[in-house]
């Protein structure tokens, strides 16, 4: 079991793009509120950019790994 070090994510909350900073690597899912998988991605390095633009506003899951976060989306 791998913690999340240093998990930043910003800005929270989001328009046109959302920022994951970690140390850790793995599998990013933003998932709506009914638990669907509205994006997937994978995080290699310590800086993650995601284009937040085409997504509907609201109030959504980001999962890294074990970590879960809500992210609210403009």
């Amino acid at each position: 079991h791998e913690t999340i070090s240093n998990l930043l994510i910003y800005p929270n909350p989001a328009t046109d793009k959302l920022v994951v900073e970690s140390n850790t690597k793995g599998i990013v899912y933003i998932k709506n509120l009914l638990g669907k998988i509205v994006y997937k991605t994978k995080k290699n390095s310590s800086s993650l950019n995601i284009d937040t633009s085409k997504f509907t506003s609201g109030i959504y899951i980001l999962q890294l790994n074990e970590i879960n976060t809500k992210i609210l989306i403009q």
